[in-house]
């Protein structure tokens, strides 16, 4: 698991959210927040032993919905890693599939690990017809997907107008949402958060779908109730107050400011407002400047809209 996370980048923080059930397994989700905003959510499988104790055995994550071990299993075949005959049937056809295609498979992963994304997947896509039908080919193009491949995003998006009944709706929200079809992107989005569970945190995704769309009305209902959800959850606070400058509310946006800032400093709260465009009216109100001047007495601090940030 740590192997795997640290191929992931370096992430902030995480937080245990809940048990839940999955594809008939019970599971921890985990939701992993990177410094940049972005987020992966992580699935342990748990599995109680005789003496009643719970342990962890396996993980799986949104969009990649299999056993990280099974998928370990085929990713060393798919390198030509020697074996011991120990092989499912699916896994002997892997074997067969690759036994001549080992060079380019390696490649695949040294540009992975370049992080050179485009050209992992350019190599990926030059293995012969009977590796692309493996489950394995599908899992890496998928993740060369979600790592910003644009090559690997077209050709899930070309499969996807073939077969738009895909086993993972996530996936398939994934891809869509780098067109230009908003509206096509919020079903996809619905899809995947039904088969989430309605994870309030993947929700905020959608109430951002919404204001890309000008459904500020209905983006701010659905910031609200995922506030009460979860008081803790400061997207849906700063939610709330971006669409009511974006709507040029002032009065209801300062009074979700000063709600907001019971919890959290107002030099954070003004950090992550100042990096939408869409709610810069803030700065020139009256009743922010106001509102501004009253929490500095307090925080003890200049606002820091007027200093120079550091690196």
């Amino acid at each position: 698991l740590k192997s795997e996370l640290s191929a992931l980048d370096t992430y902030s923080f995480m937080v245990v959210s809940r048990i839940a059930a999955l594809r008939g397994k019970r599971v921890l989700e985990c939701l992993f927040f990177h410094e940049n905003g972005t987020f992966r959510v992580i699935y342990l499988t748990l599995q109680e032993t005789a003496p009643g104790e719970i342990h962890f055995v396996d993980f799986s994550a949104l969009g990649f919905p299999r056993q990280f071990t099974q998928s370990m299993r085929e990713r060393l075949l798919f390198t030509g890693v020697p074996h011991f005959g120990l092989l499912t049937d699916a896994e002997s056809h892997i074997e067969r599939a690759m036994r001549s295609q080992i060079p380019r498979a390696n490649a695949v992963f040294q540009a992975l690990g370049e992080k050179d994304y485009d050209q992992a997947f350019t190599h990926l896509a030059s293995l012969p017809p009977e590796a692309k039908v493996l489950p394995i080919w599908r899992e890496l193009r998928n993740r060369l997907m979600w790592m910003g491949s644009s090559l690997a995003s077209n050709h899930f998006a070309k499969e996807q107008a073939k077969n738009p009944t895909y086993e993972d709706e996530f996936d398939r929200y994934t891809a869509i949402s780098r067109g230009k079809d908003l509206t096509a992107a919020l079903a996809a989005l619905d899809q995947a958060l039904d088969s989430a569970h309605q994870l309030p945190f993947l929700r905020l995704v959608k109430v951002e779908n919404l204001i890309e769309l000008q459904k500020l009305d209905e983006a701010s209902r659905l910031a609200e109730h995922l506030r009460e959800l979860n008081p803790l959850l400061m997207g849906a606070h700063l939610a709330v107050i971006r669409i009511a400058f974006i709507a040029r509310d002032e009065a209801r946006a300062i009074q979700n400011l000063e709600r907001a800032s019971l919890i959290w400093k107002p030099d954070d709260l003004i950090r992550f407002l100042a990096q939408d465009p869409r709610a810069s009216i803030w700065r020139d109100t009256p009743r922010f400047k106001q509102w501004r001047e009253q929490s500095t007495i307090h925080e003890g601090v200049k606002d820091p809209a007027s200093q120079t940030s550091g690196p």
